[in-house]
């Protein structure tokens, strides 16, 4: 039998928090794009890569990192990052927008979401 002692320190990753996790868009247009700003918190104490931001419906991509590069953040910073919503029918618009990234609670396939609604005229 081995006995151990001692004081494990956590391995450090990144954690993401994207505020709001619901965004309400109130009532926008069709085939009109809207800005939408997402306020994303590395509170994890490695750094945060982002890799992609896309749409689970309608699978359009709001970022790709093979185009712009990653979206690095720093353990304990912030980012405003800003993407562009345009949804093609009137209507309730109720949208998935998932974060692909290494952060711990960014679930098994590394995809963070959020919500976004609106309706749509």
């Amino acid at each position: 039998m081995i006995t151990l002692e001692g004081v494990v320190d956590p391995v450090p990753m990144a954690e993401i928090r994207i505020e709001p996790r619901k965004t309400k868009l109130g009532t926008i247009q069709m085939n009109i794009e809207k800005r939408v700003s997402l306020n994303v918190t590395n509170t994890g104490t490695a750094p945060l890569t982002i890799t992609n931001i896309f749409s689970k419906k309608s699978k359009t991509l709001y970022y790709d990192a093979a185009e712009k590069g990653e979206i690095k953040i720093a353990a304990g910073k912030s980012r405003k990052i800003e993407i562009a919503i345009e949804p093609q029918e009137k209507g309730r618009f109720i949208e998935v927008i998932q974060v692909r990234c290494n952060a711990r609670n960014a679930g098994i396939e590394g995809i963070y979401q959020i919500l976004a609604t609106a309706t749509v005229e």
